[in-house]
């Protein structure tokens, strides 16, 4: 029927059966009475055809009246209406009660979510969001009802000011391989401590039929294992040694392995140093990771970065002495080095490496505080592995030691300091760099850094920002040269160094493009290929089984691998888009329940602030689990540095008792509560200073309430968390945030209505 015959009818009465509500900027809005279908409600009509696009029948409708009480107009408050038997008769839901729609007086639909539904028990609980509710008066709304074939509309997300049910959003990750550490934020970064500063960790060996994968695993000590390629599995991990820096410093990821292959197929393993001696450690038989034997300690408590380059029988250990740049040389395969080198006179150099041939190419940075003029300055050297002597690009050689502005400018960051990330060469003779234009020298680099491509065409550097950036201005991505493609792997790092792990693509080393997300979230800084016996990377076009190593989710903390036969794996996580914290310590189950069974862990809102209102959670503890409610919340990480800086309540089962806290650090009130591991409601209500902590079971029993005043938090987030977890896990079911006046509006529900 088009809208302006419904229209014409509805005004002049000629078909009782139609009611003209309104007509909209979105459209007409209709509800008519057929003698048989039942009700239409028409949500949307054309305003060109005149047709609706979007309708509903049902067979019944009921007025509902909501009077508000406390003498101020409330707008898009949330109404509770509650059935029951006493008032509803359950059997008219013909389709187990999702046939369900709210329209204002005019016919506009109302957002609504259902609590409850239970039409054996007949109980049901539903929220409606209404847009206005004058002071001390009345307003009206209907509720439609009865069709067999209607889908629930129920909308939990439009109907609250911050709402979520954890029905989650599908997240990729990476594959989890061989358990790890993670790092102490007291000494450098939050994050997994498989992979630490070393760039040699993976060797393909082809006649062998292997991959050799070393990396930092439980204790912190080196471990080892190897990919069978014909069989496409792994081997369990041996562990290598002790790593001495895990004795002096707990925590550390500098202490991580790298290893060469000697002619003879024996296995070389350095780790340590960074404050601890650097060991040495040899497979006891060729191509065989069982079994291990020390050898001399290869560096002292000075010693760090041990990065080895192996040339056949000749391996080259390149190191930092203190703050000084050196390498020892072996001619039989690293069983012995001689002495010590220095190569470059300027102290607080870094460096990345690449070889292509007979030539290792540096691209280094100056950190030193004496040479903050070089700060933003690239530069490079070539070692020739003929001659064992360094080079400028037109040939020069470097007297050695030389200084760091004796080598070539490679670029000037227009910021104030600047971290080369990777270092890579191709066959035609260009050299390609990445770069972190760094906006100071702070360690922990957690500060903006904007990525830069940079390479040498065989006449000139040539430098371009790339468009990507990251908040955590460090780490080492690498580009992967196959045939005419460059592949660069880089994580799109918030500041604490994670974020979704991406594949871009390049045909001049220069522009890159995203050619696919590989994981959404849980990878950590740094990632690592795969490297040829001589040091060169593997070609992926070669070989792309494996195509780099990763650290992975720190609250479950393991080496990660990628490739062709690790591919990423899909899993419904929690919606980043909401939530911020300790997300990675959050699950949701086959059931869509967020859970969490790790002690001092939170999540809080990402965006969402509260000043007045009432946050509620739906609540399940596992016997020896404590969790708690917040709001008016900092953004703090980790919880335990939340302090008082939030308002909550708290809960512990079995120990029986809830508490009312400031934060987790001051406690208003506690008290002895009788609990179980059935579902409660934990609540925060908010009115200026006054705050009312409350915790009950679904059916509103055995309650626990508390009140105070307090005026040091005014606005913040809300947030959930764990306590002591000592065996178990917290549950979330739900959490919502809706407005609140004193006394809150009556609901009167009129008599039901049939078609």
């Amino acid at each position: 029927m088009h809208w302006l015959v419904a229209k014409f009818l509805a005004e002049r009465r000629r078909n009782r059966n139609l009611a003209f509500l309104a007509r909209t900027s979105v459209g007409d809005m209709l509800a008519y009475k057929l003698f048989k279908g039942g009700w239409v409600v028409c949500m949307t009509v054309s305003p060109v055809t005149g047709l609706c696009v979007r309708k509903a029948t049902f067979r019944y409708r009921r007025r509902v009246t909501i009077t508000e009480l406390s003498g101020n107009d409330l707008t898009d408050y949330q109404v509770r209406i509650d059935l029951d038997a006493t008032n509803f008769d359950f059997s008219h839901f013909l389709n187990g009660g999702e046939d369900l729609a709210f329209t204002d007086v005019e016919g506009n639909p109302l957002p609504y979510w259902v609590e409850k539904m239970d039409i054996a028990a007949e109980e049901a609980t539903i929220w409606v969001k209404v847009p206005s509710i004058p002071a001390n008066s009345s307003v009206d709304i209907w509720m439609y009802y009865g069709n067999p074939k209607l889908t629930s509309a129920s909308d939990g997300e439009a109907t609250f000011d911050f709402f979520d049910d954890f029905k989650g959003i599908t997240r990729t990750n990476l594959q989890k391989i061989y358990p790890c550490e993670c790092e102490s934020e007291t000494y450098s970064y939050d994050k997994p401590a498989a992979l630490g500063p070393q760039m040699v960790m993976a060797i393909y060996v082809p006649e062998q039929n292997k991959v050799y994968i070393a990396y930092q695993g439980v204790g912190f000590d080196p471990h080892i294992f190897y990919y069978d390629i014909t069989n496409k599995t792994i081997s369990s991990p041996v562990k290598i040694g002790d790593n001495p820096l895990a004795e002096v410093r707990w925590g550390d990821g500098h202490g991580a392995p790298s290893i060469w292959i000697d002619p003879d197929g024996y296995i070389h393993a350095v780790y340590g140093g960074h404050g601890a001696v650097i060991k040495h450690s040899k497979s006891t038989n060729p191509w065989d990771i069982s079994s291990w034997q020390y050898l001399d300690d290869i560096g002292d408590s000075d010693d760090a970065y041990p990065w080895p380059i192996a040339d056949g029988s000749n391996v080259y250990f390149f190191f930092r002495d203190g703050d000084y740049r050196k390498y020892k040389k072996s001619t039989d395969g690293g069983n012995t080095f001689g002495s010590p080198i220095q190569w470059c006179s300027t102290p607080g150099v870094y460096y990345r490496f690449a070889r292509k041939g007979n030539k290792i190419h540096w691209f280094m940075y100056c950190t030193d505080s004496g040479y903050t003029s070089e700060w933003p300055n690239i530069r490079y050297c070539y070692f020739d592995l003929d001659t064992d002597t360094f080079h400028k690009m037109d040939g020069t050689e470097l007297a050695v030691p030389f200084a760091f502005e004796d080598c070539d400018l490679v670029f000037t960051s227009p910021t104030p300091a600047v971290e080369v990330s990777w270092a890579a060469a191709d066959d035609a003779g260009n050299l390609y760099c990445i770069a972190i234009a760094r906006q100071t020298r702070d360690t922990p680099a957690k500060e903006h850094g904007d990525i830069y491509a940079i390479k040498w065409n065989g006449s000139e550097w040539v430098a371009q920002d790339t468009g990507l950036d990251v908040e955590l201005s460090t780490g080492m991505f690498p580009l992967l040269i196959s045939s005419n493609k460059i592949y660069f792997y880089f994580i799109q790092m918030d500041s604490s160094g994670s974020g979704p792990f991406c594949e871009y693509i390049s045909t001049d080393g220069l522009n890159f493009t995203l050619n696919k997300i590989i994981a959404d979230r849980l990878t950590w800084f740094p990632v690592l290929p795969i490297y040829k016996q001589n040091t060169e990377i593997i070609d992926p076009a070669e070989f792309s089984d494996i195509i780099t190593l990763n650290n992975v989710d720190y609250n479950d903390a393991h080496l990660g691998l990628w490739g062709d036969e690790f591919p990423p794996v899909s899993q419904i996580s929690i919606d980043d888009t909401k939530w911020n914290g300790e997300t990675a310590s959050f699950s949701i189950s086959e059931g869509r329940v967020l859970q969490c069974s790790t002690s001092a862990k939170w999540i809080y809102s990402k965006t969402y602030d509260i000043t007045d209102g009432i946050v509620e959670a739906k609540v399940r503890l596992d016997t020896g689990a404590r969790g708690s409610l917040h709001a008016r919340g900092d953004r703090i990480v980790p919880y335990t540095d939340l302090g008082g800086a939030s308002y909550d309540i708290n809960y512990r089962y079995p120990n029986g008792d809830v508490n009312a806290r400031k934060g987790n650090s001051y406690v208003f009130n506690n008290a002895a509560y009788s609990h179980d591991t059935d579902w409660h409601i934990a609540r925060l209500i908010l009115n200026g200073s006054n705050i009312t902590f409350e915790y009950e079971k679904l059916d509103g029993t055995n309650k626990y309430s508390y009140s105070t005043t307090d005026t040091s938090l005014s606005s913040g987030c809300v947030g959930l968390a764990t306590d002591n977890i000592d065996s178990g896990a917290v549950y979330y079911d739900w959490v919502r945030v809706r407005k609140y006046t004193e006394p809150e509006p009556s609901v009167i529900l009129g008599e039901e209505e049939t078609a």
